[in-house]
């Protein structure tokens, strides 16, 4: 490609090597650009409080679940199932038996949940 000057006899068009910036080494979530754009940001791997709404999100599906057993006198609640309140505990009974299959849940909260009346994990069965 022929290079070009401009009036003061400087040549454009051609970017030497050393000019570039150096390539730019993504780690974590930053690669999608957002943190530069946000000022004051920072990246925490766990907030203070970290794990407490999952920890009163599952009390709260296991209290619900127990609710609608009692109510039904079984605890096969269907996938679409969403409480008067608005919790979703179909969602949530679906997450808890997905996260069994996966090795995701734990020992303490698998057997809290199969104490539940009329509970399986295995909703086909």
């Amino acid at each position: 490609m022929p290079s070009a000057h401009d009036l003061t006899g400087r040549q454009i068009g051609v970017r030497k090597r050393a000019s570039r910036p150096p390539p730019v080494r993504w780690a974590g979530f930053s690669h999608c650009g957002l943190s530069e754009h946000i000022p004051v940001w920072v990246w925490r791997r766990c907030p203070v409080g970290c794990g407490t709404r999952r920890r009163r999100s599952f009390a709260e599906g296991l209290e619900k679940l127990r609710a609608y057993a009692d109510e039904h006198g079984h605890a096969r609640v269907p996938l679409d199932c969403v409480t008067a309140d608005g919790f979703k505990l179909g969602n949530w009974v679906g997450n808890q038996r997905s996260g069994r299959r996966r090795g995701q849940l734990s020992a303490d909260r698998a057997a809290q949940v199969e104490k539940v009346p009329g509970w399986v994990w295995d909703a086909r069965s």
